[in-house]
C-alpha cells in the first residue's frame, strides 16, 4: 500500500472489518473526533407559573438514590421503579432541591406551590434518564455547558456544583450565570460556559443544581 493510500485510510479513520463491514471509528491521526467536537446532551425543564419562587432542579444527582416507587396491585405488592426524580435522600443529606432530572410531568414538593415541572431529552432517541445511568458506571469530563431560556431573570441564578461520598459531603461552588451573560452579545436568551481550560469531572459523586424561574422554560445542554 503506497504512502498516500496509508494517509488518506487514517485521515478518514474507517477501519475495514474481515466481513466487509465499515466502522467509522472517528480516527484522525489518532484524534477522536467526538474528543474534539465534542458530545452534547441537552436537557429542557419547565417550571409552572404557579410555582412560589425558582424551583431548584438536580441536573446531576451524585450517589444518591433518587428512585421512587409506586407499589402495584400485586398480590406480592412489590415495588415497581417508578422515576429517578425524589430528591429527598439529597435532602437528608443538607442539600437544597425540588425535583431531580427525569423524563415526564413531576407535581411541586408540598409548600412550593401548585402544578408540576416538565422535563424531556432534547433528543427523542435518549432519555435523562439514561445519561443519568451512564455517568454511573463511567467517568466523563464536562467541557462545556450552554444554557437557554425564555425568560431573561433566568440568568440572575447560580448553577451549584457540589461533590459528595458517604464520608464527605463536599463543599458547594456557584456558577453565576451573569458572570457569563453581555448585554451586548447577539442573542439575548442563553449563555455559553467554556470549561475547557478547567474540565469538571462529571462522576457519580458529582451533582449539579440549577434554579428554574416560575413559568420559565431552560435547555441545559451538556457538552463532553
Amino acid at each position: 500500500m503506497s504512502d498516500r493510500r496509508k494517509y488518506t485510510r487514517k485521515s478518514y479513520g474507517m477501519l475495514r472489518h474481515a466481513d466487509g463491514a465499515v466502522n467509522s471509528s472517528g480516527l484522525v491521526d489518532g484524534v477522536s473526533i467526538n474528543n474534539a467536537l465534542g458530545q452534547e446532551f441537552g436537557i429542557e425543564i419547565s417550571a409552572p407559573s404557579t410555582a412560589t419562587s425558582a424551583v431548584r432542579v438536580a441536573l446531576l444527582a451524585g450517589h444518591y438514590d433518587t428512585s421512587a416507587y409506586a407499589t402495584t396491585a400485586t398480590a406480592a405488592g412489590s415495588p415497581v421503579k417508578k422515576t429517578n426524580s425524589d430528591p429527598t435522600a439529597l435532602k437528608n443529606a443538607g442539600y437544597v432541591c425540588d425535583v431531580v432530572a427525569d423524563d415526564g410531568s413531576f407535581v411541586l414538593p408540598a409548600g412550593k406551590g401548585t402544578g408540576s415541572v416538565v422535563m424531556r431529552s432534547l433528543n427523542p432517541q435518549r432519555t435523562v434518564q439514561s445519561l443519568m445511568e451512564y455517568i454511573k458506571s463511567y467517568r466523563m469530563m464536562l467541557k462545556g455547558l450552554r444554557v437557554i431560556a425564555n425568560d431573561q431573570t433566568a440568568f440572575d441564578g447560580n448553577l451549584i456544583v457540589a461533590q459528595s461520598t458517604p464520608f464527605d459531603r463536599g463543599a458547594e461552588k456557584t456558577i453565576s450565570l451573569n458572570n457569563f451573560y453581555s448585554a451586548f452579545q447577539y442573542s439575548n436568551d442563553r449563555v455559553s460556559i467554556d470549561l475547557s481550560a478547567a474540565e469538571l469531572d462529571i462522576e457519580r459523586i458529582t451533582m449539579l443544581f440549577a434554579d428554574v424561574p416560575p413559568g420559565c422554560t431552560m435547555k441545559f445542554f451538556l457538552k463532553f
